[in-house]
């Protein structure tokens, strides 16, 4: 199940446990509207939404996510190379991507810094991870790619599923990004940015069957 809309706007241990490093918190106002799109404005970035429902747990998924996030690129072909640059603390992080090529071309690399965070709503089950592009002295802009950016209200939300909380979890990613695009239509991005998200989503699922094969229905 899967749901996806679009939008205009400016490692591998299988216990269910929580892992050491998740940290029960307050959800603020504040992060709540940080992972809330912006007001629409035709003149802004494109901007994508994604709900699926992945059989496993949120925890487990959280642990794919962040504990493990310098895998991406062995199950996400659209990522060529991701690490991790600095902790700021144990749930803020800065890392450093660089995509593939898109559109089959079409669209050339772009890297990405960007300031991981996650919160954890414990009376809720929910998980909440953001990025947001940040100027990093570390990693200055290269000539080799062009410099892409994650806007507020770019993040993933791992909720229990009401059905099934131990084994199932609702995944909501919402993507707003500035990839400098340029001369491209927003036609074309319109159906870029949703196949991209789709893609991860599929990859995301088939990663989780392979590293935690009797953790799921």
């Amino acid at each position: 199940m899967f749901v996806m809309s679009e939008a205009n706007s400016n490692t591998k241990d299988s216990s269910m446990s929580a892992p050491t490093s998740i940290k029960s918190t307050q959800i603020s106002p504040d992060f709540v509207k940080l992972f809330s799109p912006p007001s629409p404005d035709p003149a802004a970035t494109e901007s994508a939404r994604f709900t699926g429902e992945l059989p496993f747990n949120y925890k487990l998924i959280f642990k794919e996510l962040w504990e493990q996030g310098e895998t991406l690129p062995e199950w996400n072909s659209q990522v060529e190379i991701f690490h991790y640059l600095k902790e700021i603390s144990s749930n803020f992080i800065i890392g450093y991507q660089i995509t593939a090529p898109l559109a089959f071309g079409l669209v050339s690399q772009r890297d990405f810094v960007g300031l991981a965070h996650y919160e954890f709503e414990e009376s809720k089950n929910t998980l909440w991870l953001t990025t947001v592009s940040v100027e990093f002295s570390g990693m200055p802009e290269l000539e080799k790619y062009v410099r892409g950016f994650h806007l507020p209200g770019s993040g993933v939300k791992l909720e229990a599923s009401q059905e099934s909380p131990e084994n199932k979890t609702i995944f909501t990613w919402i993507f707003i990004p500035d990839l400098k695009f340029g001369y491209i239509p927003s036609s074309i991005m319109k159906k870029v940015l949703p196949a991209q998200i789709k893609l991860y989503y599929e990859s995301l699922r088939a990663r989780l069957f392979q590293v935690y094969p009797s953790n799921h229905l």
